[in-house]
Formats: structure tokens, sequence, C-alpha cells
């Protein structure tokens, strides 16, 4: 049911580019779309994005001389921004706007399509850092989760799908995206396609319904999936205190973080497990203390977002870290075999003995053969060099005579006398 009083309420879906997907990450991108009209800016980062954000949004940040800025890896051009007070103060400019344009609208009911909630976490962190959040719930009136609505209308398979993909499922017309270019990974994008997916979720199989209908069914539809601020500021408050109890278990896995990529997200994912279920260094030391390794394996066992070989090894990295006669588990990292200097000059490439013939190096092609030959090469280059300069140096007298204007030195005429 829904958390808020009845009545007609503004759809607009919402999606915002970050750099990072931490609640310690800031905005780049905020976007917001209705069919009537649709806001999206830029914003000045003050960190830069991860490698993750940078391939998924196709932007990152560059340097020129004393300015930072946003460039596109898509068109190579420089992307215009502004700094992030003033992306929100245009932001709720816009949503006022709407407001008044609908004077029967109670408020404005903000949908985000997301698999994991982020968005409302890190609008609402925005908003409180510059004390924006009383003009924000003046317009704004609830949050709703368009993903957890698409799910359960078409089944669980579309959790596994992007929002590109289910567009495709839906057969939604999304050609002026793809004549631009544009892709998923661009906010501007995803909230055109998440109010078009909600909105052919209520359509259902009528596609001969009007606008007007539509939107009734799709008010109808939202609403009643709709929670309030009040609850995603407590839920805020709660993803907080998991990120601090995220933060304490950093010694258990640091040997992770400092290897591959690969090892740091398993790092991450164990670390982001155990803190969603409550735990934290303390308790999980208490754990150990209490009930040695049984206790852990006790612990491990209950949490079902785990396959059973991860579950092994994360029961294994918690053992030996509390254990002190134990060494804490480095992670097993495949080393490959290829030469550090990738880039080979000819020489060393004529070098390289054919497979056939590595046993024999007397063979043509083998290394003694190489040896040979290059040795005969230096010398025939020492032989020519003293053969050209016997040639052409001059002797020691005439040298001399030559420095001289053509008379010898006093002492050479008298040695020559």
């Amino acid at each position: 049911m829904s958390e808020l009083p009845k009545g007609k309420y503004t759809m607009v879906s919402v999606d915002v580019d970050t750099t990072g997907r931490r609640l310690i990450d800031e905005i780049v991108q905020l976007s917001a779309y209705t069919p009537e009209s649709q806001f999206a800016e830029y914003i000045m980062p003050i960190m830069n994005l991860n490698p993750a954000a940078r391939q998924r949004h196709q932007i990152r940040v560059i340097t020129v001389g004393f300015f930072r800025m946003l460039k596109s890896m898509q068109t190579y051009k420089v992307v215009k921004t502004k700094p992030e007070i003033a992306v929100l103060k245009d932001f709720l400019d816009w949503l006022e706007t709407l407001r008044k344009n609908d004077p029967e609208s109670k408020g404005i009911i903000l949908i985000h399509h997301e698999q994991r909630k982020f968005v409302p976490y890190m609008l609402l962190e925005a908003l409180q850092k510059y004390d924006l959040v009383d003009r924000f719930m003046k317009s704004v009136k609830s949050f709703a989760d368009g993903f957890a609505l698409s799910v359960e209308k078409c089944g669980n398979p579309v959790k596994y799908f992007s929002i590109l993909q289910t567009a495709d499922i839906l057969k939604l017309n999304y050609k002026d995206a793809k004549e631009n270019q544009d892709f998923d990974g661009c906010a501007r994008i995803r909230t055109k396609l998440a109010y078009q997916i909600i909105e052919q979720i209520a359509k259902g199989d009528e596609s001969d319904l009007d606008a007007e209908a539509t939107a009734k069914k799709m008010h109808d539809l939202v609403f009643q999936r709709a929670s309030s601020i009040k609850s995603h500021f407590s839920s805020l408050d709660d993803q907080n205190k998991c990120m601090e109890r995220q933060n304490s278990m950093r010694p258990i896995f640091v040997n992770y973080f400092k290897v591959t990529l690969y090892h740091r997200v398993r790092g991450v994912t164990f670390r982001r497990v155990l803190a969603d279920h409550g735990y934290d260094f303390e308790s999980l030391k208490d754990v150990w203390e209490s009930k040695k390794k049984e206790g852990l394996v006790e612990l491990v066992n209950t949490i079902s977002d785990l396959k059973e070989e991860d579950q092994k090894e994360l029961i294994d990295i918690l053992d030996c870290h509390f254990d002190p006669d134990k060494k804490p588990i480095l992670p097993n990292i495949k080393r490959n075999n290829r030469p550090n200097n990738r880039r080979q000059s000819i020489s060393q490439k004529e070098n390289v003995r054919p497979r056939n013939q590595r046993d024999d190096g007397v063979k043509k092609g083998g290394n003694d053969a190489n040896n040979k030959n290059a040795g005969n090469r230096r010398q025939n280059r020492r032989t020519r060099r003293r053969s050209y300069n016997s040639a052409t140096r001059p002797a020691k007298g005439d040298d001399m005579k030559q420095r001289n204007g053509g008379n010898m030195a006093p002492n050479m005429v008298a040695a020559a006398n």
C-alpha cells in the first residue's frame, strides 16, 4: 500500500551518473524526464571517476593547465559542467515549474530504475550537504522503484537484464537514442527509457489507449508502490552505518585490495555481504574467540548470498586473520609467462631459435650459429675501419706541416736533419 494520501501526483523519472557506486562518491550528471520536459546537466566532481564509472558513462576528468574539466570519450569533446550546488538549484527550479504547471497535483513522485537502490540515497545525500532538503520536500513527496515494479510485472528474468534489454523485451520505440549514438550509460537516456518502461507496463495488452488513459493507469500503478521521503532518510542512515561496518573490516581483506581487480571485487563483495547481515570487525572477533572456527562456519553458512566455494574461502580468510598461529591468506594470482618487454627488435627476433632446434645449437638457425655470424660481422667492421683510416689519414709529418701553413715545425726540421 502507498504511504501517500490519495490524490493526483506528477510522475517524473530520475537518474544520476556518479564517480562510483559508493555513498562517498559524487554525482556527475543529474537527469529527469517527463514527456513534456526533460532536465539534464553535468556536474564537475572533486574526485575523478573510477575505471568502472569511466567505462560505463564514457566520460573522464582531464586537466588542462590549472583547470579540470569533463571530456566525452565518445565525441572527444569537452562537456559543459556546473558546480554541484548550481545544478541542484536548477533541478529544484525545474521541479517547482512542473508543480506550478499542474495546479491539481499534490506533488511529484520520482521514479528510479535500478537493481540496487542507489539514486535516492545519492540525491538525498547531495541535498543534505547544501541544506536543500526542505525545499526539495515541498515539491517531491515520494520515490518509486521502477525496477521492482518491472520484476513484479514481467517476472524474475528481468533481474538479469539491463534497462536497454528490458526496453527491447517490451518492444519500446527508442530509435532517437540509437540514432544519436547514445547508450544506457548516460543518465539522460536511462530516464527516458525508465519512464517508457513503466508506461508500457501500465498499458499492458491495451495498445489502443490514448495518452490521458495511459497516464491515469500509470499513475495508479506507481502510486500503489510509492514510499515516503522519510522512509528513504531512515534507509540512508542504515546505509551509512553499513558503510561504517564495511570500513571496520578492511584489515581482514587488505591483502585482496593490494592485487588484481578480480580479487579487489571479491574482497569488496565479502565485506559488503557481512556488513549487510549486521557484522563488523568486533562482532566477528567475538565469534572467533568464543567458538573458534566452528563459530565462523555457523556464521557464514547462514549467508545465502554466497556460493559454497565462496563460503569456504571466506571462512578460511576469517580464521587465518583472527588465529595468531596462522598466516593471513594471500590471494592466488595466476602469472602469465609473457616477457615484460613485448616489443622485440628485428635482431632479437632473428636470434630466437625454432622449437625443433632448441636442443641442438649447432643446427642452422641456432644461437651458436647466430653468435658466430655476429662475431664475424664485428670483425669485418673493424677490418674495414682500419683499412679506411690507414688510407685516408695523412702521415704524422704531413699532418703537422698542414697545421703550420705548409712549414714544418722547428723541432720537426731538426729531427729531419
